[in-house]
């Protein structure tokens, strides 16, 4: 018996991976997060993977820490009922995701950080998306969660980046809110978002 066990526990030794922390089987966490950040979906409408949460670079800028506030009180509503919603979006990107922007990750997150503020004050939505959007002018978008109502003008929400829904879903009609930069759920950069309808 003794034999059989020191087997199995010399077998299990030999089979893990190298880089597993303290010689253990990996996390989650920890082999999600070496997968790439835009994960397409699975062929029915469902993400793949879990979000998972990047770690902030700490800031002493009050306006940033404002919106990441922002961004995390957002979150932890519920949502809205309604089966279809629309959206205007201020993208604010940067280098390397697939968008014109040429800004760091850093300067993009002080102009949404920036914009998120002037809003606050009153600003007009739609001219703030006209001259600063890394979208296209005006960034209306339609969504809604029954597939057999998705068409041209309407899109279906799993078919959308997931910070779209994961805002506007939470958001009163007239009200602003926005997403932070997430590489699965936000991969673009930050959105802020007005739900229009």
């Amino acid at each position: 018996m003794n034999r059989y066990f020191l087997s199995i526990v010399l077998l299990a030794l030999a089979i893990l991976p190298a880089g597993c922390p303290s010689g253990g089987i990996q996390s989650n966490k920890q082999v999600y997060a070496n997968l790439p950040g835009d994960r397409p979906d699975n062929g029915n409408g469902t993400r793949l993977g879990p979000a998972i949460d990047e770690p902030e670079t700490p800031s002493s800028d009050p306006q940033v820490t404002a919106l990441r506030s922002a961004a995390k009180e957002l979150a932890g509503r519920s949502e809205d009922s309604a089966r279809q919603i629309e959206v205007q979006h201020l993208l604010i990107s940067f280098a390397g995701t697939r968008t014109r922007a040429t800004r760091s990750k850093a300067e993009a997150e002080k102009l949404a950080a920036r914009l998120w503020e002037e809003l606050l004050g009153g600003a007009d939505f739609d001219k703030l998306v006209k001259e600063h959007t890394d979208d296209s002018h005006p960034g209306i978008y339609a969504m809604t969660l029954n597939p057999a109502d998705a068409g041209p003008n309407l899109s279906l929400r799993t078919g959308m980046v997931p910070a779209f829904g994961d805002v506007g879903w939470r958001l009163k009609v007239g009200e602003v809110g926005v997403a932070a930069y997430h590489g699965t759920n936000s991969p673009f950069g930050w959105h802020i978002i007005k739900r229009l309808k």
